[in-house]
């Protein structure tokens, strides 16, 4: 790079706040004394690209129309900003940068497509669609024999390329039911390859706006015998301009994935638009619910409460049937979230229909008790007294006609909503003190979590009477051995359907999975060195959550093979964890936000904001800050996200900036346009400062753990690379750390 683009780069990063704008830019690169040259303003788009493409994407996008052309130099530089915005959702100036250079000249955007594919880099050849589409749409005859052999092509790349030309040309025209696009579709739905499928659903979806009738037929072939497919279905049904009944039809089929990144996809189009048909929406959120995935997916949860928020009315007696129809005991286990979440926006409207359901069947009862729990708990974090005032009155009723005496309770609780839960637990047979002698049974059958905590540990317990730390509650619940309900045992025809609905019952299965998960981790890792702080905290009631969080960890490097060393230091500062992947060390610090002690009386997440950042923000201050300036290894920031409110979406919105949507309005009809979705300027990168600089983290993984469709402990998990990170790790890094906590549990 030149001196002079050196000093220019400099000086823009100097000023960023007043240069963001492109056009103020624009100003600055034109008022050069000396004009810049084309190699001088191609240096230029890749160092902004290098400090960060997003905050300059669109001077960069208007830069890569201006100097299109087919030299090595430029094709260089498309590939390097290609390669950059090629996964993420704002890309959309970039794609619109390429597809006007073959608006304003069809010959050079014909040769920088071809020159684009033979190159033989698969970014390119994708990309090469979008100005060979711009040809097309100021000539169309110019393109339409290059399109056909494209299609024709052995390679489902180029079929791929040819099917993202065509979309775009035909995107803004109107489309008549025997067009020759949409015959087209109709052969390449039964392509053989599966991405050749997947744009042809996504170009189905685009003329579904003009014709539903014809593209319906498609879409429901592609979403019902293509599991890859479905997901790309999903996502963009949260943008696409179809009508709620083929929505809805398309969710439904969909959600019957068993992809986790599918059905968070179904969640957040049920939460934009399941509104527009509740009933439908909400009956599909039962199905997944009923297959243990509601709890497992954050999205779906946010989908109820969006459709609680405006249809609540129409979407409880949706549940109700579904309660009744179903007729299964194992429902009382598994309704409470989605019932909560339905009524998180009218709680007290959820509580005077629950109170209603004490009246009704008995499996309506059931439900209606442990969703109590949950509303009178919230209600309680809130401080709001007003939900006990619809409920007291009718537990109390129901206690009483249940021949409970209440007069104790009537006397000593303090305030309605702890007096309604006191009582609620009453009727629901409340908190029974542990019995140690069964707890101490159920603790023999654990060797290695002995070995690990230590019989001194466990008999100090028993002096506490203690009640409070998670391994004795799970050994209380162990030592009980609640079975299935006898009618699933029985059931022949709906057995595996029923036990399906029996893993979101805690009480049932998690007690178990928990324990038999610990005693594998403790037998794997009995010989390791430096256990002693780990061990400790593990024994304590309020830091077993977090320290079990790293010994998830420790244990999945352990069994990856990885060379780990537990507490490494670092200048004056002690992290969690070191492990070694080939020649590389990787520096690891473990967060378990939120998840205990647990309040007597609060019940759920209520009101807690977004804090994946403050999280990250807060751990790199504590342990990272002094020493970021010696760091020449990478830095992994790990998040055990099981018992807290931040999800996936919060942290990749901390990493690469808040997603946002951009709306284009028909100012005639106020019709929407178009939907353009992009990043803020609010990533980790933009929150560098003099003092702090970020960008040492090089990633963030995170995971959750619960359970699977057969009663095992599962493990979900994602990392997300920081782009801009100062010691980088590579994608086979990434996959292999985040394999290595998949895989440990097998």
């Amino acid at each position: 790079m030149t001196e002079r683009i050196e000093a220019l780069l400099r000086e823009i990063q100097a000023n960023r706040q007043n240069l963001w704008e492109k056009d103020k830019l624009s100003q600055l690169i034109e008022s050069q004394r000396v004009p810049l040259s084309t190699p001088e303003r191609i240096e230029l788009v890749r160092g902004l690209s290098k400090m960060n493409i997003f905050e300059w994407l669109d001077f960069i996008s208007s830069q890569l129309t201006t100097l299109a052309s087919t030299e090595d130099a430029y094709i260089d530089l498309l590939l390097e900003v290609l390669t950059k915005v090629r996964r993420d959702m704002a890309q959309g100036p970039i794609i619109e940068a390429l597809i006007k250079i073959g608006i304003d000249n069809p010959h050079l955007g014909v040769q920088l497509s071809e020159a684009m594919r033979k190159r033989g880099e698969e970014v390119l050849s994708l990309y090469s669609s979008q100005p060979l589409a711009g040809a097309g749409k100021t000539d169309l005859g110019a393109v339409e024999a290059i399109l056909a052999g494209l299609l024709s092509s052995e390679e489902a790349i180029d079929r791929i390329t040819a099917l993202r030309a065509y979309r775009s040309i035909f995107g803004s025209k109107e489309l008549g039911a025997d067009s020759e696009f949409r015959q087209l579709l109709r052969r390449t739905v039964q392509d053989g390859d599966s991405g050749v499928r997947t744009e042809t659903a996504i170009a189905l979806l685009d003329t579904a706006k003009k014709d539903e009738t014809d593209a319906r037929e498609g879409l429901i072939a592609l979403a019902k015998h293509d599991d890859a497919v479905r997901f790309v279905i999903a996502d963009k049904l949260l943008v696409a301009n179809v009508s709620p009944t083929l929505r809805m039809d398309l969710l439904a089929i969909c959600a019957q994935s068993n992809n986790n990144d599918t059905l968070r996809a179904v969640g957040f189009a049920l939460a934009q638009h399941g509104m527009e048909a509740p009933g439908d929406a909400t009956k599909i959120i039962l199905e997944l619910e009923a297959g243990g995935r509601y709890n497992m997916i954050d999205s779906l949860r946010y989908a109820a409460q969006q459709i609680g928020k405006t249809r609540m009315e129409a979407a409880l007696p949706v549940v109700e049937r579904f309660i009744l129809e179903q007729d299964s005991p194992l429902l009382k286990y598994t309704m409470d979230s989605l019932l909560s979440d339905l009524g998180s926006s009218n709680p007290a409207a959820l509580a005077e229909l629950l109170c209603l359901w004490l009246e009704k069947e008995a499996i309506l009862r059931e439900v209606s008790l442990r969703t109590l729990r949950l509303v009178l708990g919230s209600a309680y974090g809130r401080g709001d007294e007003s939900i006990a005032g619809h409920v007291y009155p009718a537990l109390l009723a129901f206690a009483e006609k249940k021949g409970i005496d209440t007069r104790k309770l009537k006397a000593t609780a303090d305030g309605k909503t702890v007096q309604s839960i006191e009582l609620l637990s009453r009727v629901s047979q409340g908190h029974k003190r542990f019995d140690y002698k069964a707890l101490e049974s159920s603790w023999r059958q654990f060797p290695s979590m002995r070995s690990l905590l230590t019989d001194k540990w466990f008999e100090q317990k028993r002096k506490e009477d203690n009640a409070d730390h998670p391994l004795i509650i799970y050994l209380a619940q162990f030592s009980e051995k609640p079975s299935i309900p006898a009618p699933i045992q029985e059931s022949k025809d709906k057995g595996t359907q029923e036990l399906v609905k029996a893993i979101a019952a805690n009480e049932l299965l998690f007690p178990d999975a928990f324990l038999k998960y610990f005693e594998l981790m403790a037998s794997r890792l009995a010989d390791l060195p430096n256990l002693g702080n780990l061990k400790n905290r593990l024994r304590d009631d309020n830091q077993f959550v977090s320290a079990f969080s790293e010994m998830q960890l420790i244990h999945a490097f352990v069994k990856a093979s990885f060379l780990s060393q537990i507490e490494p230091t670092l200048g004056n500062k002690q992290l969690d964890l070191a492990i070694t992947i080939g020649d590389q060390r990787i520096l690891i610090e473990v967060i378990t936000p939120d998840v205990f002690p647990r309040l007597k009386y609060s019940a759920g997440v209520v009101g807690i904001p977004n804090r994946a950042g403050s999280k990250i923000y807060e751990e790199f201050k504590k342990h990272l800050a002094d020493v970021s300036e010696v760091l020449d290894e990478p830095v992994i920031v790990v998040i055990d996200i099981s018992g807290s409110e931040i999800s996936y979406d919060s942290v990749a919105d901390y990493l690469f900036g808040t997603l946002q949507f951009t709306f284009t309005l028909d100012k005639k009809t106020g019709d929407v346009v178009s939907v353009m979705p992009n990043r803020g300027r609010d990533s980790m990168h933009d929150l560098r400062s003099s003092e702090y600089n970020l960008d040492v983290v090089s990633g963030v993984l995170c995971y959750k753990t619960g359970l699977d469709n057969v009663g095992h402990i599962r493990i979900s998990c994602t990392m997300f690379i920081n782009p801009y990170a100062v010691n980088s790790i590579s994608g086979e890094q990434a996959s292999k750390l985040q394999g290595a906590i998949i895989e440990s549990i097998k």
